[in-house]
């Protein structure tokens, strides 16, 4: 069952094109197997070696191994677009914008430093953290993180390994993506988070 989770995992991180969350579920991944390599049967060797070639060749269909090369422009167009993010959002930090006018105060701040080809092609803040507190301030912020450690203290509490894995791997995604704007990320949040919620899917 562990097998068949990472595999539509690793399918569902392809389809969402995240370099970091490629590069972190290689890294979860290679914790989790060595930290129970002792407990590992020889079945398992070979589901291994069968996920990485289908991952692999994934990745060379869909050209993802390009987007590792622009990873340098990605980092410049990142911090270029947070600097915009902050001189919007210190205008109004505890309640933020609201959800309809988030994208055009983000806009106005790419407005003022002269970034007129993110503001053509409506660039999102490209970090989860950032566009929530740009939404809904300091206030929203505040109950995003109580969602989040609760989430963690329940995993925690029933020493639910792959939700926690799971949980670790989101808020890095989130570093860098708004996976929770797009309806594919809250497709693949929500169906992961409640699949390794349950119980009865861990014990299996």
């Amino acid at each position: 069952m562990i097998s068949i989770f990472g595999l539509v995992f690793l399918i569902q991180i392809l389809f969402l094109q995240s370099r970091i969350g490629l590069i972190s579920f290689f890294i979860t991944s290679l914790i989790y197997f060595s930290t129970t390599i002792r407990k590992i049967r020889k079945k398992y060797i070979l589901v291994i070696f069968l996920l990485v070639s289908i991952s692999l060749l994934i990745a060379y269909y869909f050209n993802f191994l390009n987007r590792f090369v622009a990873i340098p422009d990605s980092i410049n167009e990142r911090v270029t677009i947070w600097q915009g993010w902050w001189n919007v959002f210190r205008e109004s930090p505890f309640f933020g914008y609201g959800t309809g006018d988030a994208q055009q105060a983000l806009d106005q701040g790419n407005y003022l430093l002269g970034n007129d080809f993110f503001i053509f092609y409506k660039y999102n803040t490209h970090n989860q953290y950032l566009d929530i507190l740009l939404r809904y301030g300091i206030a929203g912020f505040s109950v995003f993180l109580l969602m989040l450690f609760q989430s963690y203290k329940i995993a925690y509490q029933n020493r639910n390994a792959l939700l926690l894995i799971f949980l670790i791997l989101i808020c890095i995604f989130f570093l860098t993506e708004n996976i929770l704007q797009r309806q594919h990320g809250i497709v693949f949040f929500s169906f992961f988070y409640l699949l390794l919620s349950d119980q009865n899917f861990n014990e299996k």
